[in-house]
């Protein structure tokens, strides 16, 4: 017969050796890592919404229509916010960007696409 003793050793490695894999199981992220993904996913959730962009220079409107992701270096976390300025022209600058339903900002440097003059870009590249 098994003594309690025994019985609490067998079910407590039992239980350590199955956490101990699920913890290994676990995808480890650095920080920034952690941040691209969860910046990436942020903008990607606001596809469509108008967000304002202040500079010294006046307010702009957009309109966020895409997102660039798909680099082959997986070095860093590079992707790319494309606006729609709907016709505006607007500065290569740093601007003041907030998204119109959340009233979250962030400071952004956009810059004028080279194939169509009514999108900007503004390009984000992380370290993992």
């Amino acid at each position: 017969m098994i003594s309690r003793r025994h019985f609490l050793h067998s079910a407590g490695a039992l239980f350590a050796a199955s956490a101990s894999s699920s913890v290994f199981a676990l995808p480890k992220f650095s920080s920034l890592e952690r941040e691209a993904v969860s910046q990436l996913t942020h903008y990607r959730e606001k596809i469509g919404d108008t967000f304002y962009a202040r500079a010294e220079h006046g307010t702009l409107a957009l309109t966020l229509v895409d997102i660039e992701d798909q680099y082959e270096n997986d070095i860093y976390q590079q992707f790319v916010l494309v606006f729609d300025t709907q016709g505006n022209s607007c500065a290569d600058e740093l601007y003041k960007v907030t998204h119109v339903k959340s009233f979250n900002s962030s400071l952004l440097r956009l810059d004028k696409s080279d194939t169509d003059n009514r999108l900007v870009k503004s390009r984000f590249c992380l370290l993992k």
